[in-house]
């Protein structure tokens, strides 16, 4: 299991560097942590999933798609 727990920016290439599944932590109500996609995802297991572990944690898909198969 990967965790994240700073605001990132992700590729569908970046995904293959992380164990699975991945969850993101921290963040607070003046500095939320966000996880920014930079092109389309595709998640091609069912273990491939996050959790998300704080409140203040926003996925910014970028107008991309998610896909999972």
């Amino acid at each position: 299991m990967s965790t994240i727990s700073a605001s990132v920016t992700l590729t569908n290439n970046d995904l293959n560097n992380y164990n699975w599944p991945i969850t993101i932590n921290g963040g607070t109500s003046n500095s939320p942590i966000v996880v920014t996609f930079s092109n389309d995802i595709t998640l091609n297991s069912t273990s491939k999933h996050f959790i998300i572990g704080s409140e203040y944690i926003t996925i910014d898909g970028s107008n991309n798609n998610v896909t999972i198969n």
